[in-house]
């Protein structure tokens, strides 16, 4: 925050108060995002806890699944994406864990050097995330996976794999990201017996956000000297 000796007067007195006012402003928008990111952290991992739910196939579903294989979740609305370029700046990075998607109510948009291939239905299994579009499906068992890439500015997920082909994945609606993620990396995670490393990384993650936090404005700094332009 600003300060004065008490002596600043006129537009000294004024530029102190909007200063003042313009780093309190900013200090609660920080505060207030990293809460709302804090709250959907607590959730990811309140929920990674609990014992998984498996949903009942639906009717139509338009793949055929295998042996004893089982739905874990359906997302209606969903678009294949593909990496372009060689090299793109800026992609997330395969791992194991959840990252909540940023609230925002910006129209959702693809870094470039990637773009949607095709639209449809996602079907997520306990062996693989199948995209049922329209020129097809395209599916990812986990066996193949090296890691799944969770964007945490916009609601697309890449999917690595162990050949060296292009790397694709999934974009869905914003309001559905982060339960798409979860059950995406759930299913993953229990498929390679993993379930414990994701419950640590999350841990890591909680506790890497909690050190954060917006730092309060330190003192008040003094007005600006010189002449009034």
């Amino acid at each position: 925050m600003v300060a004065t000796d008490g002596t600043a007067s006129g537009w000294r007195a004024r530029w102190v108060r909007r200063e003042n006012e313009r780093r309190r402003t900013a200090y609660e928008a920080a505060v207030a995002a990293w809460r709302r990111y804090d709250d959907q952290l607590r959730q990811v991992c309140a929920r990674a806890e609990e014992p998984a739910e498996r949903a009942e196939t639906p009717v139509g579903v338009p793949v055929p699944l295998d042996d004893g294989e089982v739905v874990v979740t359906v997302q209606p609305a969903a678009e294949l994406v593909e990496v372009t370029a060689r090299h793109v700046a800026g992609l997330p990075a395969a791992g194991l864990t959840v990252v909540p998607v940023e609230e925002t109510d910006r129209s959702p948009r693809l870094p470039k050097g990637v773009a949607v291939a095709d639209a449809g239905m996602a079907v997520v299994t306990d062996r693989r995330l199948i995209l049922v579009g329209r020129g097809g499906h395209r599916e990812w068992p986990y066996e193949e996976l090296t890691g799944v890439a969770h964007d945490p500015h916009e609601p697309f997920t890449l999917l690595h794999t162990h050949s060296r082909g292009g790397i694709g994945g999934v974009r869905v609606p914003r309001s559905a990201a982060s339960a798409f993620r979860l059950h995406l990396t759930l299913a993953y995670a229990e498929a390679i017996g993993a379930q414990d490393e994701l419950l640590d990384q999350l841990d890591e993650e909680l506790v890497a956000h909690s050190r954060r936090r917006p730092a309060v404005p330190a003192g008040r700094a003094a007005p600006r000297l010189g002449r009034r332009r």
